[in-house]
């Protein structure tokens, strides 16, 4: 997390005496970026690829992604034109189908329906 997102989450969370270097602290890392995701969520209607790419590159990338994608999911994640991001939503892709195989029991890896 850059320092300035440190900050705003700081702010919202009213945590008058953060010091970027609480970032380094586990417990306080944990908390931001759950807080941080949430914001991604709900600023991207609950799509979670969409909060995932906005997670990593930040919302202004992930709106021009999903300007280009429309409501097309595979193509959103072929519009990402930063390798890290796109190989970081794709990585959460895979892990997704493949809990959903072993907590749902499914014959193979699969993703939800949208």
């Amino acid at each position: 997390m850059i320092p300035a997102t440190g900050d705003a989450i700081a702010r919202d969370l009213a945590l008058a005496d953060f010091e970027t270097e609480d970032l380094y602290r586990p417990a306080l890392s944990l908390r931001f970026g759950a807080h941080y995701l949430r914001e991604q969520l709900d600023t991207f209607d609950g799509n979670v690829y969409q909060a995932l790419a906005a997670y990593n590159a930040g919302p202004g990338n992930a709106l021009r992604w999903q300007d280009a994608a429309g409501d097309d999911a595979d193509r959103f994640v072929a519009e990402i034109d930063f390798a890290q991001t796109r190989a970081y939503v794709r990585l959460v892709q895979e892990n997704l189908a493949r809990y959903r195989q072993l907590y749902q029991d499914l014959d193979e890896p699969s993703l939800p329906e949208d």
